[in-house]
């Protein structure tokens, strides 16, 4: 049987999918996926010792969720005790809202630069042996080993001589840093592991070297200069914000990777007025995002939630293939209509996905919003197949506003055979176009939607996680529909 390795950039994200405040503390390692028997080994490590219960209760939870069998590794890794020094701190930022302090006790400390000039190198890239190779990531757990425990590390060794070490994490990959002291330096080892922090941005200087203990490639490094903001991080800084209409959460089973409470916070924090949720027939992320509105605003972070779902659209019951459509709740009856659509396609219309008949949409349309949806909507299909004019506007009219998203979200439509009308950029183009002459011809709105399952752009590995367990061939080559800013 055919198995996959995945490593996760973001070893946090267990905690996001299972929604267990137990797992806030766990380091996702790495996932072994085996889609033909739908199984993941599942690598973990925590400085809190977790009991067997909660990685029972974790492994029920993924199978019940994802339709799959689980099984957790886990290690337990003690924190080294911290070696205390007098400093004098200044701010740096890094990672979002956390502050970092850089303290500089000694100007002999020389390790510590102000600014380290020239290109740098993705980790992934790093050759055997190479030497002045400037690398930039985030300090923090290491992936791969727990030899030296959580964060940044101060060893001591017998003969007087010590060592700082820590893991640095880029978009590509990590690796083991170290820096070596010799027998008399040890104030200088204990002012840079004071320096530097977990979670800290820093860009380095110094050698790939092969560590004979470890039996892997480290980088001795010569040089570090903590940066000011983290990459990461990322920001709005449009004068006029965007509102994001297509938005797919966690709920979204087996297909999106963003939980409510961090949509939410997201779109809080880049300003936004607001933001809609739109799970694959499903309205469970409501409670969370209400709650987490509510608490945002609180804090003076108000946000609204556009409440809406995207449903499964047929003519009638015995159509075999459902076309999706957005409904966004404008209104409290709105409101009540999508709850009403939801239970009637869930109990009556359920056929492999809830469907919701056109004529019942009819019959609870008073106080909703109609979207024409993605590439699976009725309106771009009826484009792609060529269907008459006539026919194509027809569709149109029965939508409030027509949506176009990034002609990159649809690059599958190059690969498969089942489209082969559509073999080029140009044509996943055309498509746009179309679509934005027919609203402005019917006087419709256009709206740009990301279509978004996945929080940033290298969070994609984690959908390609489950759909590599759903047995999709080409799971590794992820559309870019991450949550994108205004600019």
């Amino acid at each position: 049987m055919n198995k996959y390795e995945l490593k996760p950039k973001n070893q946090k994200i267990l905690c996001q999918i299972c929604e267990m405040t137990e797992l806030q503390n766990c380091n996702l390692l790495k996932v072994i996926v085996v889609p033909e028997i739908r199984k993941w080994e599942i690598f973990l490590t925590s400085t809190e010792n977790l009991d067997e219960e909660i990685l029972r209760r974790t492994e029920k939870s993924l199978a019940e969720k994802y339709n799959l069998t689980a099984e957790i590794n886990f290690k337990f890794v003690e924190i080294p005790q911290p070696v205390k020094a007098e400093k004098k701190s200044a701010p740096v930022k890094s990672n979002g809202d956390k502050k970092f302090t850089v303290e500089r006790k000694s100007a002999d400390n020389n390790i510590i630069a102000q600014k380290i000039s020239g290109e740098v190198t993705k980790i992934s890239k790093l050759k055997p042996d190479e030497e002045k190779i400037i690398i930039e990531g985030v300090i923090g757990t290491d992936i791969e080993k727990v030899t030296y425990g959580y964060g940044v590390n101060l060893r001591e060794f017998q003969k007087g001589s010590s060592a700082v070490t820590f893991s640095v994490i880029d978009d590509t990959d990590g690796i083991i840093c170290k820096k070596f002291f010799q027998n008399g330096s040890k104030e200088k080892a204990v002012e840079l592991a004071a320096i530097l922090k977990n979670g800290m941005h820093v860009k380095i200087r110094g050698n790939v070297k092969y560590d004979e203990y470890l039996k892997e490639n480290v980088v001795i490094f010569e040089k570090i200069e903590p940066l000011e903001n983290s990459e990461s991080a990322r920001t709005d800084n449009a004068e006029v914000k965007r509102v994001e209409l297509h938005v797919h959460t966690t709920m979204s089973q087996m297909d999106a990777v963003i939980s409510p409470s961090t949509l939410l916070k997201t779109a809080a924090n880049w300003g936004w007025s607001s933001v809609a949720i739109t799970d694959h027939g499903v309205i469970q992320a409501f409670p969370e995002a209400a709650e987490t509105a509510h608490k945002l605003s609180k804090q003076g972070k108000p946000i609204k939630v556009i409440y809406g779902m995207e449903g499964y659209l047929i003519d009638n019951p015995e159509q075999k293939f459902a076309n999706h459509i957005i409904l966004l709740a404008k209104n409290k009856i709105g409101l009540e209509n999508l709850y009403r659509l939801v239970s009637i396609s869930q109990l009556k219309y359920m056929k492999y996905t809830p469907r919701i008949p056109k004529n019942l949409l009819k019959s609870f349309r008073e106080g909703l919003i109609i979207g024409s949806a993605c590439e699976a909507g009725e309106l771009i299909r009826a484009i792609i197949e060529g269907k008459t004019e006539s026919e194509i506007e027809e569709i149109a009219n029965f939508y409030d506003y027509l949506e176009i998203q990034p002609y990159h979200n649809n690059d599958f439509l190059k690969r498969s055979e089942e489209f082969p009308n559509i073999q080029t950029d140009d044509d996943l183009i055309n498509i746009n176009k179309k679509v934005a002459e027919l609203a402005q011809k019917l006087n419709k709105p256009l709206v740009a939607t990301c279509d978004a399952h996945f929080l940033n752009a290298e969070d994609s590995i984690y959908r390609a996680i489950m759909m590599k367990g759903k047995g999709y061939k080409d799971a590794e080559i992820q559309p870019p529909i991450y949550l994108r800013t205004t600019e």
